[in-house]
């Protein structure tokens, strides 16, 4: 459980940096069109390769 509450926090950390990142660019003058792949699939990439690269430790006895 605490393994599935991490990876959701991270998803929806990198999500609103994205939104953010996104914001950025468009009041600097920059055209950013916002679909669903442009601001869900980086997060979503990012947290299964995270998920991958690091995976849960199993607790020694």
């Amino acid at each position: 459980m605490k393994k599935v509450l991490q990876v959701s926090l991270l998803f929806i950390a990198l999500f609103f940096i994205n939104l953010l990142v996104f914001k950025l660019l468009s009041s600097m003058g920059f055209t950013v069109v916002m679909s669903e792949t442009s601001y869900v699939l980086p997060p979503l990439f990012s947290t299964i390769v995270l998920v991958l690269v690091f995976p849960p430790q199993k607790k020694r006895k």
